[in-house]
């Protein structure tokens, strides 16, 4: 196994443990079990666990932002109806039988420091999403995009953690209905 697959097969493992138990429940034996691997291999990849965690939430962050930014991106639809389709992103996301929230933000909740590189890491993708949704409004020639951006990525997160902590997938619906009604207040 080449040395890419192999790190790929920690990253995996571990993201996978982190995101169906936790990662402070989540040990490094755990992991290396989960891959296959020895924890000399482990530690030839990663310097510590918090090495492995950064990268998890860096696959984490990458990944939404490639797939969200194709929703973005999508020229061939109007700015406010790929702003909405953000929205059907997230409830088709909700309706996912292994959805447990947001492994961003449930990783944020398990580091205290703000000075930790996961949470900045975390922090600079959610201003990725408020940049990427303003971006998308001043296109639209809405009124005060930079508000509108930041009132929608509130209600993307507020479903998120409403779609998880109350077993409510249609909080995506609902955020939905609510993210074209604020929308609809912003036109010229």
């Amino acid at each position: 196994m080449s040395r890419q697959a192999t790190r790929e097969r920690l990253v995996q493992a571990a993201a996978d443990l982190f995101y169906e138990g936790g990662i402070h429940q989540t040990g490094v034996n755990q992991v290396i079990e989960r891959a296959g691997l020895s924890k000399p291999t482990l530690y030839q990849h990663f310097r510590s666990k918090n090495d492995l965690v950064l990268a998890v939430l860096k696959r984490w962050a990458e990944r939404r932002e490639e797939l969200l930014g194709e929703i973005l991106a999508d020229e061939h639809r109007p700015p406010c109806d790929r702003l909405i389709a953000t929205f059907q992103f997230f409830e088709d996301w909700f309706r996912q039988r292994d959805f447990r929230g947001c492994g961003l933000v449930n990783a944020a909740t398990e580091i205290p420091s703000r000075d930790d590189p996961g949470r900045d890491l975390v922090s600079r993708h959610k201003a990725w999403m408020t940049r990427s949704l303003e971006r998308l409004a001043r296109q639209a020639d809405l009124r005060e995009p930079k508000a509108l951006a930041q009132s929608l990525v509130l209600l993307i997160e507020g479903a998120t953690v409403t779609a998880y902590v109350q077993s409510s997938p249609g909080a995506g619906r609902v955020a939905r209905r609510a993210a074209q009604r604020l929308i609809e207040s912003h036109r010229p």
